[in-house]
């Protein structure tokens, strides 16, 4: 009988009657005794302990396990998650505890980073099941296992299989996706089109597996299988967007240009906001040197991708096409009119500038007028420059540009970038006081220049716009430069430009409260309202950049994963040779493949180019590089960027991703678009590849999907 004691001495009276007792070998009077004890403290794990061992020793596994499975949660509620997993294992050691322990034991292993420690507790589940006729039970501890190694293909469609003999047609269908876009990775083509004809036949619409094998039968050449299969689904669904999508790119792929134009008509009749597809075709048109059609249909479709921001997109189309003739005047014009319409003026007066230049060359006086004009509304001096070159077919000496004359003290624009340029940037450095001490050392380079230019404006008002363009130029190349956003927010405040000076007081604020210098961000944001009341959206403008949410990266623009592959292996080498840490990040858009069954491809596509925008807007510097994997995925390398610097900036574009909110309502994580992502970070040394960093990485977002996405998980450092 069991009894709550009223005092310590009642306690201490129970603890030594059960060491007798155990000494003795009475067991069984021994656990009676202790279960006293945890009458008045239930949570003692060292009591807890010793009655499991003792009922292991009277032969009462199930009651032991119960013991120690109280000692286990005990450890879990305190963080003490290795010391957790060690009574685990000693609890499926026994006879009896049935599989539901292994299963949990497995799950600690998986979060803690042991993936074939996890891997064979969860086969021993998968035994277990199998062997008391649970199939279904087996099947779902078979994915966790799946998902463990989702490179492992022949696991997953070992799964597949499994899924479907037990008529399960969803998770079968999964399956056999995942595994076919992984042997497509792999590049091993046969495979990759048998998984996803079986993907086919679990949901004859889905849009996935439509996509792949047309593409599949473009590449082998079978186009008419190609063809009929798609043209037996569109007499279903005429009108159907994302079939029709397919069915043009597979006339591209057929270099059948007519018949993929006249599709993609329709296809925007249907639905005027996929004029993308065009674009698609214009590109068909280079490969086949027809630039007068590429431009043509350019034209048709300008108006609506300027109004989805689509405008780098357009850029690239006509810079292809000078890429292959650059004396192409028409491209050169279309070109200028889309960075006018965009406000782009660096760029415009570039472009510009070519185009006389062009047109001079081939006696096209009437373009190279009217484009002399608009340089000169847009940069008088650089006119002037044009205006003072000779004619082309003229032998005398060039006459030299006018320079323009600044006052003693002021730095030209040029010399000024040349400095900018060697000024490190704040990321190279380990802490923010380094890099602070360090930009502020070099930024006294030009420190007597500004004062006396203070000093010239002040005197002279007409220099101030000089002035703020000069410093715009500095902050621009180096945006870390305190000072010299202060001094800029100064000029703007004087020149009555409150927007700008909000803006710059806004990124000032961000600066020191990177810095821990949380009162002066306090005082620069207070500044910032007093001079604009609304400034959400000014950090952008302080920086001269559009909105991340706002931006769209051409996914054919980034690096390949060949090109990735290369600087990444030369990065390598470098942090070897520098002995300096190497960052890698992978995430995943989590749930991509529902995204695309609920929304389309094309709506894919359109969220794929929002988050590569969205992530390259957030790395700040030269060296970081961002690569499309493909499915959703992407790598980040961060060179000479410690561990705890990886996860900050793992986390930042976790966030930034989120705050995005691009609607994603199959999402079992949120209901937008949300992001995993793995971290990891090396101090290479020789006798390691980069793969172990790849490894780290892979592992680290395996862990966030497990754990349930939009988290970051963090490899531990890898060094010698």
């Amino acid at each position: 009988m069991r009894f709550s004691f009223g005092s310590d001495n009642s306690v201490e009276k129970a603890l030594k009657q059960a060491e007798k007792y155990a000494q003795q070998g009475k067991l069984d009077n021994a656990i009676d005794e202790y279960g006293k004890v945890l009458d008045a403290n239930p949570h003692d794990r060292n009591v807890l302990n010793t009655v499991g061992d003792l009922c292991v020793r009277a032969g009462r596994n199930d009651e032991a396990g119960r013991y120690f499975v109280r000692v286990a949660e005990r450890y879990e509620s305190e963080g003490a998650i290795q010391s957790a997993i060690a009574v685990y294992k000693k609890i499926v050691k026994l006879d009896g505890t049935g599989p539901d322990l292994t299963i949990k034991l497995a799950d600690m292993l998986r979060k803690v980073g042991h993936i074939s420690d996890a891997r064979v507790q969860y086969m021993a589940a998968v035994e277990a099941f199998k062997n008391s006729g649970d199939e279904s039970r087996a099947l779902t501890i078979q994915q966790r296992i799946a998902d463990l190694d989702p490179e492992n293909v022949s696991l997953r469609l070992e799964l597949a299989e499994a899924y479907r003999a037990g008529g399960l047609q969803k998770e079968a269908y999964n399956a056999f996706v995942q595994a076919g876009q992984e042997l497509q990775r792999r590049g091993r083509a046969d495979e990759s089109f048998e998984a996803f004809s079986k993907a086919l036949e679990m949901r004859p619409d889905s849009k996935i597996a439509i996509n792949a094998l047309a593409d599949g039968y473009a590449q082998q050449g079978r186009l008419v299988e190609a063809l009929r299969m798609i043209d037996g689904l569109l007499t279903k669904n005429a009108e159907d967007p994302d079939l029709l999508a397919i069915l043009g790119r597979t006339y591209l792929n057929a270099g059948m240009l007519d018949e993929a134009e006249e599709t993609f008509g329709k296809l925007l009749r249907i639905d005027a906001t996929r004029v993308d597809a065009m674009l698609e075709v214009s590109r068909a048109c280079i490969e086949a040197k027809q630039f007068d059609r590429s431009m043509a249909i350019v034209d048709r479709s300008v108006d609506a991708l300027l109004a989805t921001g689509a405008k780098k997109k357009l850029t690239a189309v006509l810079k292809e096409i000078l890429r292959r003739d650059r004396n192409n005047i028409g491209a050169l014009r279309r070109l200028a009119d889309i960075y006018t319409r965009v406000d782009e003026r660096r760029n415009l007066v570039a472009t510009l500038n070519s185009l006389i230049e062009v047109a001079n060359r081939q006696g096209r006086k009437d373009v190279a007028t009217e484009s002399l004009k608009r340089l000169m509304d847009v940069e008088p001096d650089a006119a002037l420059g044009e205006i003072a070159k000779p004619a082309a077919a003229s032998t005398a000496p060039a006459a030299p540009a006018p320079e323009t004359n600044f006052p003693e003290g002021f730095e030209s624009g040029p010399m000024l970038m040349e400095w900018a340029r060697k000024v490190p940037s704040v990321q190279e450095y380990d802490t923010p006081e380094k890099a602070t001490h360090q930009a502020e050392s070099a930024g006294a380079m030009s420190e007597y220049s500004m004062e006396l230019a203070d000093d010239l404006v002040a005197e002279h008002p007409e220099f101030r716009a000089a002035r703020i363009k000069l410093l715009e130029e500095l902050v621009a190349g180096q945006p870390k430069y305190i000072v010299g956003r202060t001094k800029l927010k100064k000029l703007y405040v004087e020149a009555g430009m409150k927007d700008k000076a909000a803006a710059q007081c806004v990124e000032l604020a961000r600066l020191h409260e990177e810095q821990g210098e949380t009162e002066k961000a306090r005082e620069f944001i207070a500044e910032a309202y007093d001079l604009h009341p609304s400034v959400d959206d000014l950090s952008a403008q302080a920086t001269g950049t559009p909105a991340v949410s706002e931006e769209r990266v051409d996914l054919d623009e980034m690096f390949t994963l060949i090109e990735f592959n290369k600087y990444f292996d030369r990065e390598w080498r470098r942090a070897i040779r520098d002995e300096k840490a190497l960052g890698l990040v992978k995430l995943e858009i989590d749930a991509f493949n529902d995204y695309l069954d609920t929304y389309g491809l094309l709506s894919g596509d359109y969220c794929l180019e929002r988050v590569a925008g969205a992530l390259e807007s957030e790395l700040l510097r030269p060296g970081d590089l961002i690569s499309s994997a493909g499915g959703g995925v992407f790598l980040v390398l961060l060179p000479d960027t410690p561990e705890n610097a990886v996860s900050v900036v793992a986390d930042r574009l976790r966030g930034r991703i989120e705050e995005m909110r691009i609607r994603h309502e199959a999402s079992p994580v949120s209901d937008v678009v949300t992001v995993s992502l793995g971290a990891a970070a090396a101090v290479p040394d020789p006798k390691f590849s980069s793969d172990t960093l790849i490894v780290a990485a892979d592992d680290a977002l395996l862990q966030a999907k497990v754990d349930g996405g939009n988290r970051v998980v963090t490899a531990p450092l890898i060094m010698d």
